[in-house]
């Protein structure tokens, strides 16, 4: 994906379990996201909060960091600052998921806020 007239993001990624990837996109989420389809489909995963399924990457947090922040979602809340965290932060491998889950989960947070307002 590329927008014209703005850089693109790069993101690389080597292991002892594959080879060297690099995958680009617009943002830093973005980049995490098109490198995560890559690993699920060698059934890896990166223990990091931008692979929770509770968490997601949109509005101020992508446009204004980059896509380096994202929010943590919790049920029915509207999200507050001390919900932004680094996407690269480190997280317990319990809270990890697949890029439809994570995709689900938001959209479902989504329709939680936006209907009960």
């Amino acid at each position: 994906m590329s927008y014209p007239g703005y850089p693109l993001c790069e993101l690389a990624c080597k292991s002892a379990d594959i080879d060297d990837i690099s995958v680009s996109n617009v943002d830093i989420f973005g980049c995490l996201c098109e490198l995560r389809k890559i690993l699920e489909e060698k059934d890896l995963s990166i223990a990091c909060y931008g692979a929770r399924v509770d968490s997601y990457s949109f509005g101020l947090s992508r446009n204004m960091a980059g896509g380096a922040k994202l929010y943590l979602l919790k049920t029915g809340k509207v999200n507050e600052l001390s919900d932004l965290h680094w996407i690269f932060e480190e997280t317990d491998s319990k809270f990890l998921g697949t890029l439809s889950e994570q995709f689900a989960y938001y959209k479902s947070w989504l329709k939680e806020i936006y209907y009960s307002v």
